[in-house]
């Protein structure tokens, strides 16, 4: 029994252990706070190049649709020509074999009235000549009469099996047309399901290239908001000195992810990183860069609780993703003094602390002040 409590024990000891190590590692990682225009505009770019691809690809197999068709309808038309062509020999054979029936029954009747009629036969006939000459000429008019109906009966025989032969041959190319426009017919049904999987396809991306541009148009908002808020809330004139000197780190100097562009933790894609993150676990404290006045302090779209302080001269500092907030708006506050706690909200993939430098309200390397 204390084997098993023991290997329980371990067992959970261990799994606290892989979940408090996941944890950090997750925190490890950070997410720049909201994607920018440039890299909307990226996307849609990529979304434009891909949508063009598949559509060229789409016409393609438009074109090849069409040339099939044509083909199936060549095709088709040749089977026409021979389906006319099997029905005017079927004419053709039914009136060969009535003709055929008919000079049959033609030369049974001959035979039976020459019987019937004073009970005549061909050998009545050749006999009852009275002399040599008569009996030579009769011998010559019956074989004149048998070979008259022996080379009728071929002949009428020869063009039905002729006949016959040419709906055969016919019947025969015919299939082979039929079965040559069931292929192609086939490839042409191949193709027109891939052209509609393209279909598919391009009103996919056409829709995403409407929500990456009203995307864009959000964040051109959202830039001209954070812009005019920065601008409106500065106490100081945009064209004053900036006189506080090289920034401090608002928490360990850790670097997780670094200004400038990277591929994306979240959409994958190659984008600019407006800030810097800074390695944090939740909780950690969040300290001014250096001695300012608070202009924000609130959850603000993917920053989510965001920090920003006004330091002159067009100055400010960012610090996002914050778990909770130490400052309010209009505060002033000394260089290394906690305004935030640093978390995991908004668009992030742990805790870190994302700091931002803007000049004017646009985004510059932070590290050139923090150095």
């Amino acid at each position: 029994m204390n084997k098993k409590i023991t290997v329980t024990v371990a067992v959970v000891l261990l799994v606290c252990f892989m979940l408090v190590y996941a944890i950090s590692f997750v925190g490890s990682f950070s997410v720049q706070a909201a994607p920018t225009k440039s890299e909307y505009n990226s996307q849609l770019n990529d979304v434009k190049a891909e949508k063009s691809e598949i559509l060229q690809q789409a016409q393609d197999k438009e074109v090849e649709i069409s040339e099939l068709q044509q083909e199936i309808n060549s095709i088709q038309y040749d089977i026409d020509v021979y389906a006319a062509k099997i029905a005017q020999t079927e004419v053709e054979l039914a009136e060969a074999e009535e003709e055929e029936a008919a000079q049959y029954e033609a030369m049974k009747l001959r035979l039976r009235t020459m019987y019937e009629d004073n009970n005549t036969t061909y050998i009545t006939l050749l006999f009852s000549g009275e002399s040599l000459t008569e009996v030579v000429s009769y011998f010559e008019i019956i074989k004149q009469m048998v070979g008259h109906d022996n080379n009728m009966h071929e002949e009428l025989e020869k063009t039905r099996q002729e006949i016959a032969e040419k709906k055969q041959t016919l019947e025969e190319e015919k299939a082979v047309l039929d079965e040559k426009r069931n292929t192609i017919q086939v490839k042409q049904d191949k193709i027109v399901g891939e052209k509609a999987e393209l279909d598919s396809m391009a009103a996919q991306l056409s829709a995403e290239e409407s929500q990456l541009l009203q995307k864009i148009k959000d964040i051109e908002a959202e830039e001209r908001a954070m812009q005019q808020t920065i601008i409106s809330s500065s106490s100081h004139s945009a064209t004053s000195t900036y006189s506080g000197g090289t920034f401090g780190y608002p928490c360990g100097s850790t670097i997780t992810s670094p200004y400038g562009y990277r591929i994306h933790p979240i959409y994958g894609t190659r984008k600019l990183h407006t800030g810097v993150d800074f390695a944090a676990s939740t909780g950690t404290n969040i300290a001014a860069a250096s001695a300012g006045t608070v202009i924000l302090a609130s959850y603000y779209g993917g920053y989510g609780n965001a920090v920003i302080l006004d330091h002159g001269g067009g100055v400010t500092t960012l610090y996002a993703h914050n778990s909770s907030l130490c400052v309010s708006v209009g505060q002033t506050v000394s260089r290394g003094q906690v305004i935030a706690k640093a978390g995991s909200t908004g668009n992030s993939t742990g805790p870190h602390c994302h700091f931002e430098v803007r000049v004017n309200g646009a985004t510059t390397d932070p590290m050139q002040y923090l150095r």
